[in-house]
């Protein structure tokens, strides 16, 4: 029964387009492979534990075509931290503050930036 979830929620992931597809569709497989494991026997597989010191994906996502201001807060308040020159490309990280990302470059975090001012490399 859980398979067909599992297939259902992977032909929905991949009609959505990077970064959110791919990642579903590898989150996916991951539970394809827990899901494998408990059949097989044995405990429930326990949650992964989030890594604070996870590598940051290098490969850019998005570019800007104008000055973009980047900030620290998911806000856009207070003081710009740094400004990216026109046609920057850089890593789309989260997009969980609605117009607010939380952006990288070369695997490094760089801060919050309006979405709206970004667009999807192809």
């Amino acid at each position: 029964m859980v398979e067909r979830y599992l297939d259902q929620a992977e032909q929905l992931y991949l009609t959505l387009p990077p970064p959110e597809g791919p990642a579903g569709t590898v989150r996916i497989s991951e539970l394809r492979a827990q899901l494998a494991e408990a059949q097989r026997g044995g405990d429930e597989p326990e949650e992964p534990e989030e890594k604070e010191d996870a590598p940051i994906s290098v490969k850019p996502t998005h570019v800007n075509t104008e000055p973009l201001q980047v900030f620290q807060k998911p806000d856009g308040a207070g003081d710009p931290v740094r400004e990216l020159q026109p046609f920057t490309t850089v890593t789309l990280l989260t997009s969980q503050q609605q117009d607010w990302v939380l952006i990288a470059k070369e695997g490094t975090s760089l801060g919050y930036v309006n979405r709206t001012r970004l667009h999807e490399l192809v």
